[in-house]
């Protein structure tokens, strides 16, 4: 059984105004420590026991404030909220503290409601997944593909992300989120990342396309839809579509941009919102409705049919799975598979996480950049569960010379890399570009059949290093998203030229029709990428002729005469080398030589 009265007594107790901390790894040894006293939950059948002694240890360890922004989380047991705290102002402007029913931009979280319209939709009739997105949006230009509903759903249309090829070119992606934009935007850039069906590349673009679908079928605003045949129902009273640019809320909360030390806070700018992709306002007491629906389907012919579908996972071409739903990721938290989303819009974040075995849900909500909510979520996952699997915990030994062997650069074809180090003595995998902020740690499980190094992340999912002959030759990790890298670089078997100056000159990109300069300075042995005019980023090799731009989350990978740059969502997009022609020489005319008393050879 549950133990309402020690929950009565935790929520009093958080409901006391509380400080959010001066500096994030506080907030997330709090959290951590607060978690510690939930005791277990097994499958779903086993009690959640809150410790109150332990928590007021907790608490009575830190200075309280209440100038800052904050959060609000709530946890959510078979559909019905067990645990909630929060913690901050809402907006500090007016002193409004956070509370349950406190609004927040829930960004990309946007899409699982997306999704489910789309479904609706179809269960009524009125369209197929399996129809072109040409049938709704014919102004759209030809892709040379047909592009389907499901793809745009799963994220497997090619079609690259407006938002973060935007910021590639420093074009202001805030002007590009409505829907004529957006358009406009593809007649200009209509080059996809891959044929459809052949990646996943997550795209807030797919999205937006999906919500002019909404509104061309329905014949209602994408807000209006949603009012209707979602929030309504479920009595998500405090849940609305937000358009046009604001930074403060209807409830008055807003969102707000730290200093540095995190001491200090100012309002954050107005943003717009793509529809579709975000744009949705809502409250944890709201979302915890929308997790309740998850267990018993009230929307639309009701049944588990809609939930199902959004919970299914699609896949490539050729099968692959890319561990992507309608709006939600499909994957496993420490072997527990698990359906989540996060959101970021403006200062805003949230996560919403459902344990698919548990019927758990986790769900925060942030009005600032004060601490990731996936640490929260994490912190509290991990001392309210018990995992029957634990191998990830403990290392098989492995030589110090094959750590070092796995240690390197790892490159598909379409420019996604991977980068694996040793951090604290473990070896752990990352994107290249975030390896200082997002890392998961591999523990060596043993090897596969075919001599494969297997290991299991930090959220026990499977990473294989390929192994022929005495070299690595790539990885297989089902990390979220299904990714494979087949080329692999080092030190020792970089590919990178003595000299860098090979690499400078001038690039053009024909797909985007813009220029780059890359330039090497000799005194620093170095490389600089200059997009723009007095505009320019340092180039941080990591092997193989893969740079990652500095401060910036795009990868440069350099081959002969040409580069490909772009990251997880943007790919294969190709600048050439401009080589200067070799200048004709000009064949000088034949002097005539003069002699003392006039020319000579003169006719």
């Amino acid at each position: 059984m549950i133990n309402f009265e020690a929950i009565t007594k935790l929520q009093q107790l958080l409901n006391d105004p509380i400080q959010i901390y001066m500096r994030s790894r506080f907030l997330f040894v709090f959290l951590c420590a607060i978690t510690l006293c939930s005791s277990r939950l097994l499958n779903g059948q086993n009690a959640i026991q809150f410790k109150k002694e332990t928590i007021d240890s907790v608490l009575e360890t830190f200075d309280h404030s209440t100038r800052l922004p904050g959060y609000s989380l709530a946890v959510v047991h078979k559909g019905e909220v067990i645990y909630t705290a929060q913690r901050g102002k809402a907006s500090i402007d007016d002193n409004i503290k956070i509370t349950p029913s406190t609004q927040f931009n829930i960004g990309s979280v946007a899409k699982q409601f997306t999704g489910a319209a789309i479904l609706l939709l179809e269960e009524a009739g009125k369209l197929s997944l399996s129809d072109d997105i040409h049938k709704y949006i014919p102004e759209l230009p030809d892709y040379g593909h047909t592009i389907t509903l499901q793809q745009l759903l799963n994220h497997t249309s090619g079609i690259r992300d407006h938002v973060e090829l935007a910021t590639l070119l420093s074009e202001d992606k805030d002007e590009l989120n409505t829907f004529p934009a957006m358009l406009e935007w593809q007649k200009k850039y209509p080059a996809l990342n891959t044929a459809p069906g052949e990646s996943f590349a997550y795209s807030h673009t797919g999205y937006m396309m999906l919500a002019m679908v909404i509104e061309r079928v329905s014949g209602l605003t994408v807000a209006q839809y949603l009012q209707n045949n979602i929030f309504t129902p479920l009595n998500m009273t405090n849940t609305y579509v937000e358009e046009g640019k604001n930074n403060r809320l209807r409830d008055g909360s807003t969102h707000y941009e730290l200093n540095h030390t995190n001491t200090k806070a100012k309002k954050a700018e107005a943003y717009t919102n793509p529809l579709g992709a975000s744009g949705i306002i809502s409250t944890t007491e709201d979302l915890a409705k929308w997790d309740k629906n998850f267990l018993q389907n009230k929307l639309g012919k009701g049944g588990n049919g809609l939930i199902s579908k959004m919970e299914k996972s699609g896949s490539l071409n050729d099968g692959t799975d890319v561990h992507y739903g309608a709006g939600l990721l499909i994957k496993s938290y420490r072997l527990k598979p698990i359906a989540e989303h996060s959101g970021g819009q403006g200062e805003y974040l949230t996560l919403y996480r459902r344990f698919l075995n548990e019927d758990l849900s986790i769900i925060v909500c942030m009005n600032s950049y004060l601490i990731s909510p996936f640490d929260i979520c994490d912190a509290i996952a991990n001392n309210i569960m018990t995992y029957k699997e634990q191998h990830w915990l403990v290392q098989k030994s492995l030589p110090d010379t094959t750590f070092k062997k796995l240690e390197g650069t790892y490159a598909a074809e379409n420019n996604l890399v991977r980068y694996v180090y040793r951090k604290k003595g473990q070896l752990v995998i990352a994107r290249i570009f975030d390896e200082d902020t997002t890392s998961y740690q591999l523990s060596y499980t043993g090897t596969t059949g075919a001599g494969d190094y297997a290991f299991v992340d930090t959220l026990g999912s499977t990473v294989i290093f390929n192994v022929e002959g005495d070299k690595i030759a790539g990885l297989h990790w089902d990390g979220g998203t299904y990714f494979i890298c087949n080329r692999y670089y080092t030190k020792e078997n970089t590919t990178v030229p003595p000299k860098l100056t090979s690499f400078a000159g001038k690039y053009y990109c024909a797909a985007l029709d813009k220029k780059v300069r890359i330039q090497y300075f000799s005194k620093k042995d170095e490389l600089t990428i200059h997009p723009f005019p007095f505009i320019s980023y340092n180039l941080i090799s990591k092997g193989g002729g893969i740079y990652v731009v500095e401060d910036q989350p795009y990868i440069v990978n350099f081959n002969k005469n040409e580069f490909m740059i772009g990251n997880d969502w943007i790919f294969n997009i190709k600048y050439d080398k401009k080589i200067k022609p070799k200048k004709e020489k000009k064949e000088k005319p034949e002097k005539e030589k003069k002699g003392l008393f006039g020319w000579f050879g003169k006719d």
